[in-house]
């Protein structure tokens, strides 16, 4: 994922991971990144990691804080394009 603002807000908080698709739910995988960091218009990297299990995954990332003026609140979700992982992509192959 790569957040990006422009104009900058105020506060950022971004809360970001992968979720894997389970008999068309889409469930949480691995540890959520949390980074309190206000991005600005060239953004920033995050990098999402989980144990790898056969399935379609997708990347879920919600942002949330304070505009520009410092007191309007925003808060939105993004999901990433799905992409299906093998058992032998998992093992590495």
């Amino acid at each position: 994922m790569h957040p990006a603002c422009d104009p900058k807000p105020a506060s950022h908080t971004l809360y970001a991971g992968l979720q894997l698709a389970v008999g068309g739910e889409w469930v949480g995988q691995g540890n959520e990144t949390v980074v309190a960091r206000v991005p600005d218009a060239a953004g920033f990297d995050v990098r999402l990691a989980a144990p790898c299990r056969e399935g379609t995954y997708r990347a879920k990332v919600r942002a949330a804080g304070l505009g520009p003026d410092g007191v309007s609140e925003f808060g939105f979700d993004e999901f990433g394009p799905e992409r299906a992982f093998t058992l032998v992509e998992c093992a590495g192959g």
